[in-house]
């Protein structure tokens, strides 16, 4: 079997997830999977830590007040948390702006079993 490719980097060119791993995050693989918004990245992680699927693109929404981490991306080696948000460390959503428009992406923590 091949070893994946992991990006540091996000990547613009498709809605397709891809593995995603950055120090300025954490030392851990990520699925990232992008999302319409907050609340949707936030659906989209829930189902992935309470079900263990990747849901993809899909247009629910999360309702509930999850505690979760911020991600705000300006480029590969300046990615800052919002220092506001104290979150569950299984939530996290990475924000960056394209096209003069904001992206989100769900970060589902790669479980290797």
């Amino acid at each position: 079997m091949n070893n994946p490719i992991i990006l540091n980097k996000l990547n613009d060119i498709d809605d397709n997830p891809y593995f995603f791993s950055n120090k300025n995050i954490s030392n851990k693989i990520y699925i990232a999977q992008k999302a319409t918004s907050i609340e949707n990245a936030l659906y989209i992680l829930d189902v992935w830590n309470n079900h263990n699927y990747n849901i993809g693109n899909t247009t629910n929404t999360l309702n509930v007040k999850i505690p979760y981490n911020k991600y705000f991306y300006n480029s590969n080696d300046d990615i800052m948390l919002d220092p506001q948000l104290n979150g569950n460390n299984k939530y996290n959503v990475l924000i960056y702006k394209y096209n003069n428009k904001l992206n989100y992406v769900a970060l589902l923590e790669f479980k290797n079993k």
